[in-house]
């Protein structure tokens, strides 16, 4: 968690000022929520790794490359 006072700055940053919502949270609520967006990304892309890593599991391996050069773009 970060600290307090900042998260609420942050996340008055992050989501604008002015929000009645976040005038009713807690100091410690909003470094929460704060701390909560700023790590969506990275669990998103986690999940989303997982999920593209099984699904390409269940393909013919002779498959598995082309789909990874057309869904990554690269290859591996």
């Amino acid at each position: 968690m970060t600290d307090p006072i900042a998260g609420r700055q942050g996340l008055e940053q992050a989501l604008g000022t002015g929000l009645a919502a976040v005038d009713l949270m807690s100091d410690d609520q909003c470094a929460d929520l704060l701390a909560l967006l700023d790590d969506a990304p990275r669990r998103d892309r986690a999940l989303a790794e997982t999920e593209l890593a099984d699904n390409l599991a269940r393909q013919p391996r002779a498959l598995r490359f082309v789909l990874r050069a057309v869904l990554l773009r690269r290859r591996r």
